[in-house]
């Protein structure tokens, strides 16, 4: 896929993952699941949304797959422990406490 103008897409790992993927779902912003993370992220891009977020990401493979795909508009962010070779690549480690998650938003300028 080529460069989308204003794409910011979220891959939270780690044992809390799902639980700031919630909230940021419960805020409206898309989520993305397994297996298919690229079609899907296309398929929002096409619908016009920039902003989303997925926890399905597992191994630095996939990850590395993804940020292929969208070079330059992935953020990794650990939330909790998360695989040494994760976590090793992550943007941010943060906590998945609503106002914390908040605080990051702002900081990436991820806003619908």
């Amino acid at each position: 896929m080529t460069h989308q103008n204003n794409l910011k897409v979220i891959v939270f790992v780690g044992e809390d993952a799902e639980k700031a993927v919630d909230y940021l779902t419960e805020k409206h912003f898309p989520k993305v699941v397994a297996p298919d993370i690229t079609s899907q992220v296309e398929h929002l891009v096409r619908a016009g949304q920039h902003r989303i977020v997925t926890s399905a990401i597992s191994d630095v493979e996939s990850y590395k797959n993804l940020a292929h795909e969208f070079p330059g508009e992935l953020y990794l962010v650990t939330v909790g422990n998360a695989p040494d070779d994760l976590a090793r690549l992550t943007h941010h480690h943060v906590s998945s406490e609503p106002k914390i998650i908040d605080e990051l938003l702002e900081e990436l300028d991820f806003k619908l």
